[in-house]
């Protein structure tokens, strides 16, 4: 008998059932993902997701996380008071500089970090003020 190392490629298939909250985020639990769409946050991002005015651009960031970002431009006082709320929620500190988001129709870009399955992180960016950086030579995209 001879002993034979033998290298062989494999592939599996596995079907996996996956619950999508209505802002997107995925879960593999039905109630979680009910849970989390009554949640105040998961309510927020439904209504940011009904203001979008541009499809998401994303890309894969080097920590696996995925990035999205959309185009918002608020044009009643309820659309900023989401955005507010959204801040306040994710970073408490906030709190105390509401309200951040003031101004309708002002265009903003609007960043998110998904990691693990749930939103993370969101900025809010104005794209006024971008462009006004960009023709000022100002710009630089690790400051936003």
């Amino acid at each position: 008998m001879k002993k034979v190392v033998k290298e062989e490629k494999r592939e599996y298939i596995e079907h996996i059932t996956i619950y999508v909250a209505n802002d997107g985020t995925e879960f593999t639990c039905e109630a979680e993902c009910h849970q989390y769409e009554e949640s105040a946050l998961g309510v927020l991002y439904g209504k940011l997701k009904e203001i979008t005015i541009a499809e998401e651009v994303s890309y894969e960031a080097d920590d696996g996380s995925d990035n999205l970002y959309n185009c918002i431009v608020p044009q009643t006082q309820e659309h900023l008071d989401v955005m507010n709320q959204i801040c306040a929620i994710l970073d408490p500190e906030q709190t105390s500089k509401l309200p951040i988001f003031t101004e309708l129709r002002v265009p903003y870009l609007v960043g998110y970090r998904f990691c693990g399955g749930k939103f993370d992180w969101i900025w809010f960016y104005d794209l006024n003020k971008i462009v006004k950086d960009v023709t000022k030579g100002k710009f630089n995209i690790e400051h936003i």
